[in-house]
């Protein structure tokens, strides 16, 4: 017997293609943020049509030579329990670990801006938390 694989969200929140997938980010609530930094924030957002949840990862760092930053968005759907787990914890370090151990085999979306690099928007798979400042 095949197990069957969880479904996420809707046409509005996860479209199939990568690119309408990053333009319907910008459509989603924000429901909490996590950790809110100029450079660095994780934040739960959900989408306003199926109440879908996800975390979003938001990376940044200085460019200190002509202000061109590197910055990625990484955003995942999660469970109802997910949500819960991370939206109690308080320690930066604990909410990372957690955040980069949900699901590693998940398809996430990665909007990448890159320095001296084309900007591209992909699906792989989990959440890596990158370098930032």
């Amino acid at each position: 017997m095949e197990v069957e694989k969880a479904r996420f969200g809707c046409t509005q929140c996860l479209p199939e293609d990568a690119d309408a997938a990053g333009e319907a980010l910008k459509q989603m609530s924000i429901h909490k943020a996590l950790i809110q930094e100029s450079h660095y924030s994780i934040k739960l957002r959900v989408c306003k049509t199926c109440q879908q949840a996800f975390v979003s990862v938001f990376t940044e760092r200085t460019d200190w030579q002509d202000g061109k930053d590197p910055q990625r968005w990484l955003v995942m759907p999660l469970t109802t329990d997910e949500v819960t787990r991370l939206s109690a914890l308080q320690e930066i370090s604990a909410l990372e670990r957690s955040v980069q151990l949900i699901a590693p085999d998940r398809r996430s979306l990665c909007l990448d801006y890159p320095k001296g690099h084309p900007s591209k928007v992909f699906w792989p798979r989990g959440l890596r938390i990158g370098i930032h400042d």
